[in-house]
């Protein structure tokens, strides 16, 4: 599967720059499911490389639909200016554009 961006639910599912600095969005957070084994990382990061947030994955089953999903909520939509996923070792990045 390819990135997905075109409609609310930003599916992704590569590691890259997704939106460059001064392109950014609102959200009320992010999800990182379907990775393939413990200790698998997705970080993120803003357009200057800040960390938003690293997530580790843990709960991973043979069956990857079974992997337990983390999520990082805001507590009010937030502004992200720019977005890069520096690291995805497998699974798919989940944003909901608000």
């Amino acid at each position: 599967m390819a990135d997905s961006m075109t409609s609310n639910l930003w599916l992704l599912d590569s590691a890259g720059v997704k939106r460059a600095l001064g392109r950014g969005f609102f959200t009320t957070g992010f999800k990182f499911s379907d990775y393939a084994a413990d200790g698998d990382q997705a970080v993120l990061l803003d357009g200057r490389g800040v960390e938003i947030v690293t997530f580790t994955g843990s709960g991973a089953d043979a069956d990857t639909t079974k992997s337990q999903p983390l999520t990082y909520e805001f507590h009010e939509p937030t502004w992200i200016n720019g977005l890069n996923i520096a690291t995805l070792d497998s699974g798919k990045i989940q944003v909901v554009i608000v």
